[in-house]
């Protein structure tokens, strides 16, 4: 599995009809392009593909902070816009667009990432359309396997 490196300071939803994002309430710190999962308390927190529960229902991708830190950083509690569903830019990714893009399992503890093959639990959560575009697809509801 080949994580994907994404600058938090290129990353851009792309307007396409049908896109679909939210604003909610960060729960820890994060960065733009990390993936989120919901919690019952309409916060998210970033995923984590190693705990079925932390990848399981509704994903998003965090494309913008209220703050709007030059840096791409998010803090704990700031209201931040997450993707569901649609394009983001993710400029220097590198994406395989020969390969479906996953949550992927924590590294060295750092949530949030995304990979071109499964974690331990899989979840796929878009495809790339670009080397440096990927469509993200948080609202498949396929159940996680393990």
């Amino acid at each position: 599995m080949a994580l994907y490196t994404i600058d938090p300071k290129q990353v851009r939803p792309l307007e396409s009809a049908g896109t679909i994002v939210r604003a909610v309430t960060m729960s820890g710190a994060s960065q733009l392009g990390r993936t989120v999962y919901f919690s019952d308390d309409e916060t998210v927190s970033e995923t984590d593909a190693l705990d079925s529960a932390k990848v399981s229902g509704l994903i998003g991708m965090i494309v913008a902070g209220s703050r709007h830190n030059t840096a791409g950083t998010v803090v704990d509690g700031e209201r931040v816009t997450v993707l569901l569903l649609g394009p983001v830019w993710l400029g220097d990714a590198a994406l395989d667009i020969s390969a479906q893009a996953f949550l992927a399992d924590e590294t060295t503890s750092v949530d949030g990432r995304i990979a071109d093959a499964a974690g331990t639990v899989t979840r796929r959560i878009g495809s790339p359309m670009s080397s440096e575009i990927l469509f993200f697809n948080g609202v498949d509801q396929t159940p996680p396997s393990s």
